[in-house]
């Protein structure tokens, strides 16, 4: 049997010197050869200089998270070789390019490439640099060559066969470099993989994106915000295959009610953005309320207030997004923690809107957003498509008929001999505007009874652990690290389990209840600093959890910094 390994390789540098496509190709490269990869992207709101890096931990075991040790560091500028020294540790190695750079003293040993004699091309070309650094990685982790070449053919295929071809050159040149490099050699070798696992290689965004297009949806609206864009570009990229039409809004007031519109004509829609495009949003998802409209809205969250960190992650919009909208009305908020949920929740999250015609927001994150990992392929013929009470609307057709569930048939104009009359303003059964007291109380009543159904069908939490002694609470991005925090205490006897929730509300507070209160000891992880899932929790079942983990200084919870914060309470009586 291999010996089990844990690596994490960290490509540091300014923005426009090709950090993020180096990373990406290596990311892609261990995934094909079946590796267990995570990854992490930081990254500055600047077109040119600043700090950037990209993370990738590779593991011989199933890994979801990051931790705060380095590895291997590719530090293509000074300024990553300071800010990253910390991270070092005594077994750790930094890749850097000696013709342009001094290594100053750092922590672990250092491996200077005279990069132009490696392949002399890389000096008038410098991004070729690149494809040698990969070259050296590819040798370190025994990753095949031929994974690597399938992948830079792929990526930089509209950059035509010569430019395959130097990269190919430069990459190869890395690789019988380092194959010179006995002593590098072992001691950071890794074994390869016993076989492939088939796996696809998107991020979370993308994930989404895809579960949107499963569910059919063929229109998306929005205002490019980072982190949400690829989510667009995504869309956008494959509009030919779907017949998905993407707008650009000219911002995201006119991006929500175009979806708005898009539905009312019949046609599942979305929109994507972060948190102040969502705060704009907010008086249209009041709209979407009155007139019973289906809107599915990806927030992916960054820190605030205002533009606060843009390119940073966070977990503060929850209560935002729950109680976005002025009056009362039904609405849905789910927060996938992986992309096997992104892909699954957008969907269930189109299913939700058109059967209770209510909003319904998929609430994710900066890091989820970026997030590259082994994802299985998406199982399509688990997708069901659930259209609720459409009808084609005759000449007695009404569209806000007083039901018992608090659901009216929906009638799509067009499509019959009646009127599809929907009003911002209060209204009778038949969509006409309305100041009847009596007429108010029993259509807010109609509207609200939609609730009562959201809770009975909520998503109930996942439940990883068995017994009564301790569970992480969770939801979002944090279930990752949790998982591995909880699975890495099992394998030592530990007593824990983990609470994750994918529906964030409504909640039923009867069994919600009964599932928290069947634990001696809760402790929430949340990425923000005032516990906003624990005052949801709260409100809906009095149970308050004092035990809490906070992170909200724009990055990710990572495992072993994770996992000492919960071994310090659990040690608390």
């Amino acid at each position: 049997m291999s010996k089990p390994f844990d690596y994490t390789i960290a490509v540091g540098g300014e923005a426009g010197q090709g950090m993020l496509t180096l990373g990406l190709l290596l990311t892609k490269s261990l995934l094909k050869a079946g590796y267990y990869v995570s990854t992490l992207q930081s990254y500055q709101s600047r077109i040119r200089g600043g700090h950037n890096y990209f993370q990738v931990r590779v593991s011989s075991e199933p890994i979801h998270s990051m931790i705060s040790r380095i590895d291997i560091l590719v530090a293509l500028d000074k300024n990553t070789l300071q800010l990253h020294c910390d991270e070092l540790t005594a077994d750790s190695v930094v890749l850097y390019n000696q013709e342009r750079m001094q290594t100053a003293e750092v922590c672990g040993a250092t491996l200077g490439l005279e990069i132009s004699k490696l392949y002399p091309a890389a000096k008038s070309k410098e991004v070729l640099a690149n494809s040698i650094y990969l070259g050296v990685l590819a040798a370190l982790m025994q990753c095949p060559l031929s994974a690597m070449k399938s992948v830079i053919t792929r990526t930089l295929a509209k950059k035509g066969e010569d430019i395959i071809r130097q990269n190919y050159a430069a990459l190869d040149a890395g690789w019988e470099y380092l194959e010179t490099q006995l002593a590098w050699k072992e001691k950071y070798l890794a074994p390869v993989p016993a076989k492939a696992q088939a796996s696809l290689t998107v991020h979370g965004n993308q994930a989404i994106a895809l579960g949107a297009m499963a569910a059919g949806c063929k229109f998306y609206s929005a205002y490019p915000m980072t982190p949400s864009t690829g989510v667009m570009e995504t869309m956008a990229q494959f509009m030919d295959q779907t017949g998905v039409v993407v707008e650009q809004a000219e911002d995201e007031i006119a991006a929500l009610n175009m979806v708005l519109g898009a539905t009312y004509a019949g046609t599942r829609a979305m929109t994507g953005t972060s948190g102040g495009g969502f705060a704009l949003m907010v008086e249209t998802v009041s709209l979407t309320g009155i007139i019973e409209c289906p809107a599915v809205i990806v927030n992916s969250q960054r820190p605030g207030p205002a533009t606060g960190l843009p390119t940073r992650t966070e977990q503060a919009d929850l209560e935002m997004a729950i109680y976005a909208g002025h009056g009362e009305f039904p609405k849905v908020v789910l927060s996938p923690g992986n992309h096997q949920d992104c892909f699954d929740l957008t969907r269930h999250a189109f299913n939700l809107a058109d059967e209770y015609q209510i909003p319904v927001i998929v609430l994710t994150d900066q890091y989820l957003a970026d997030w590259f990992t082994n994802v299985k392929p998406f199982d399509l013929s688990q997708v069901g498509i659930k259209r609720g009470k459409i009808v084609i609307p005759d000449s007695d057709y009404i569209r806000y008929q007083i039901t018992e569930d608090g659901i009216s048939p929906r009638g799509i104009p067009g499509k019959g001999e009646g009127v599809v009359i929907v009003d911002s303003d209060e209204h009778t059964e038949d969509g006409h505007l309305t100041e009847d007291l009596d007429v108010r109380v029993q259509m807010n009543e109609k509207r609200l009874r939609k609730m009562e159904a959201l809770k009975q069908h909520m998503l109930m939490p996942e439940v990883i652990g068995e017994g009564d002694e301790c569970a992480l609470v969770c939801w979002g991005s944090s279930y990752g690290p949790c998982l591995d925090v909880v699975r890495a205490l099992q394998a030592r006897g530990g007593a824990i389990s983990l609470i994750y929730f994918k529906q964030v509300w409504p909640l039923d507070e009867t069994r919600i209840s009964s599932l928290l209160s069947g634990y001696k000891k809760l402790i929430l992880v949340e990425g923000n600093a005032t516990g906003q899932l624990g005052h949801v929790l709260r409100g809906s079942t009095s149970i308050c959890i004092e035990n809490a983990i906070h992170r909200y200084d724009g990055k990710p919870f990572l495992f072993d910094e994770l996992q000492e914060q919960v071994a310090v309470r659990l040690e608390v009586k």
